[in-house]
């Protein structure tokens, strides 16, 4: 799939520099048979370049780029019986301040004796401000505007027994546990209109389902 996105990527990019080549091109022709002055003729091929490369640039110019910042804990208010670990994720502003639609996060699971698990696409926890009063929410996507952070849901931590589990949907279905040993979680947020981000996520699960994580910046022991 990486692959394939990259062949679109440079087939587009092909395509751009063929159009600002050929366009100006054109333009100078029809220019000369209808025997414009040499000075107008120069100025209207330069000034269709300087339109072209601006117009093509827009797009990229103003695509954001989400951002996938630690894991912290998660006081989910409606729920007694679990507790969350979250994902804060950030839309960073570009110049041209744009909302990244329908962003979703997929993370995979792997255990180092070889047991895997995907969650397709993880809950958010969605929090809106309305005036004085702090909403929640729970979806599989979520639109970020910029420079917002909304969390979606790494794993649920049981209050009774400590076990973890890995939920999808709206928190109501469940994909996988995590069992003693070591794992590797690897996070993909997307968006229809924004730079994709990954983030490997270690850690190491014990038998009383506590958890160290081999990079201790990404997730303060004061949080989890």
């Amino acid at each position: 799939m990486l692959e394939l996105l990259g062949f679109k990527a440079a087939w587009s990019g092909f395509w751009k520099g063929l159009m600002a080549v050929l366009l100006p091109i054109l333009v100078t022709t029809w220019a000369v048979v209808r025997r414009y002055p040499w000075p107008l003729v120069t100025v209207l091929a330069l000034a269709t370049y300087a339109l072209l490369v601006h117009l093509l640039r827009i797009p990229q110019y103003s695509r954001s780029t989400l951002q996938i910042d630690g894991l912290c804990s998660d006081q989910w208010p409606s729920d007694d019986f679990y507790s969350p670990v979250v994902v804060n994720v950030r839309q960073d502003q570009t110049p041209i301040p744009s909302t990244a639609k329908s962003t979703t996060a997929r993370i995979e699971f792997v255990h180092a004796n070889g047991t895997r698990f995907t969650l397709t696409q993880a809950p958010w926890i969605i929090r809106r401000n309305s005036g004085t009063t702090l909403s929640h929410s729970i979806a599989s996507s979520v639109d970020l505007e910029p420079n917002e952070t909304q969390p979606f849901v790494f794993l649920m931590r049981r209050k009774d027994n400590r076990s973890l589990w890995v939920y999808g949907g709206t928190l109501s279905i469940p994909v996988g546990i995590l069992s003693e040993g070591d794992w590797r979680a690897e996070c993909t947020v997307v968006s229809d209109n924004a730079k994709p981000s990954k983030k490997t996520v270690t850690f190491t699960v014990y038998r009383d389902h506590s958890i160290r994580w081999a990079d201790p910046g990404i997730a303060p022991p004061s949080q989890i």
